[in-house]
């Protein structure tokens, strides 16, 4: 008798076996178990089997937790996050997002880290106002990262002289990157203004901005100074 593709049972059971190691198989098929979790979790939601769906989708991240993917292992945190949402579990997806946002971060991504901390405040406005307000503060963090490492990306581009480098970052954060809301945007803009104006006095002066000479770039930032003065 073949297996129904429809049943929830026969796709976890399919994903367990994908995890079981032997003599021959001495790592667990991850791939195979995404795969077939995912299947089940999407089988949850359209029976409107939300908290099944959650729980799944939660396997589904710490899957891919395992398996060195944390963009993707975020995406599932925040998937089943929405699930609790609509449950009305605010505590839980809470605790999701955090995981989520969590992920995002060590992934080198603080713009989509800040995204969903944002996004989930709003929820959690009502319900649980303190969360919120924490979900705010890790958002403005995030967002501080991320310009942070903008603005670094570029100063290096223009220490190798690649202008054209360093705009399509700049270019690239600003319509990505929420880095107009970095402190660091409108120093950075001069700066790169300067640079393509070819003004040496202008440059000199915009490199001296505080936000440049607050970075973890200190031989770099020494470097670029020299070559604007």
């Amino acid at each position: 008798m073949s297996s129904n593709p429809n049943d929830v049972t026969d796709l976890i059971a399919k994903a367990e076996k994908c995890l079981k190691i032997s003599l021959l198989k001495r790592r667990p098929d991850y791939d195979g178990a995404i795969e077939y979790y995912g299947k089940a979790a999407l089988l949850h939601r359209n029976r409107k089997q939300l908290k099944e769906a959650a729980e799944t989708y939660k396997k589904v991240a710490e899957l891919h937790f395992k398996n060195g993917s944390y963009f993707h292992c975020a995406k599932q945190y925040e998937i089943a996050a929405q699930m609790y949402r609509d449950l009305k579990d605010f505590s839980q997806m809470a605790s999701l997002i955090a995981e989520a946002g969590l992920m995002l971060r060590q992934n080198g991504t603080p713009d989509s880290a800040s995204y969903v901390y944002e996004r989930a405040a709003k929820s959690l406005e009502e319900p649980l106002p303190e969360r919120a307000a924490e979900f705010y503060e890790r958002s403005a963090d995030a967002c501080e990262l991320c310009g942070r490492a903008v603005t670094v990306l570029i100063l290096i581009k223009l220490y190798m002289e690649d202008e054209v480098a360093a705009k399509k970052i700049f270019n690239e954060a600003v319509e990505r990157w929420r880095f107009p809301e970095a402190e660091e945007f409108s120093a950075v803009r001069r700066l790169l203004a300067a640079v393509d104006d070819m003004d040496k006095k202008a440059c000199e002066m915009a490199i001296k901005d505080q936000c440049f000479r607050m970075l973890d770039l200190d031989v770099s930032f020494v470097r670029l100074s020299n070559c604007f003065s």
